[in-house]
C-alpha cells in the first residue's frame, strides 16, 4: 500500500529521488513491474553515487541534465578531482 499510494501521489511527469533499500526497491517493483504510473521517472539517489550509474543514467536519460562528474549525497571536490 505505501508504495502504490505514493506514487499515485507525484504529480503527472515528476522525478521521484529516492533513498534507502525500502521505498526504492517498493516504488521500482511497482513502477516497473506492474506498471504503475508509467509517466514517472524515479531514481535511487544512492544508486546513482556509483562511478557507473551517472554516465548510464544520461545516456539513457538525455533530457534530465546531472550536473558534476557524479553524484554524491554531499557536494565537492574528490580527491581524483572529479565535481562532486
Amino acid at each position: 500500500d505505501f508504495a502504490v499510494q505514493s506514487l499515485q501521489a507525484f504529480p503527472l511527469e515528476s522525478i521521484v529521488l529516492t533513498k534507502g533499500d525500502l521505498p526504492s526497491n517498493s516504488f521500482r517493483y511497482f513502477h516497473l513491474c506492474e506498471d504503475i504510473r508509467p509517466d514517472l521517472t524515479v531514481f535511487d539517489q544512492e544508486v546513482l553515487t556509483y562511478d557507473w550509474s551517472l554516465p548510464m543514467t544520461r545516456e539513457f536519460y538525455p533530457g534530465i541534465k546531472f550536473p558534476g562528474d557524479l553524484l554524491q549525497l554531499y557536494t565537492g571536490l574528490r580527491e581524483d578531482n572529479r565535481m562532486a
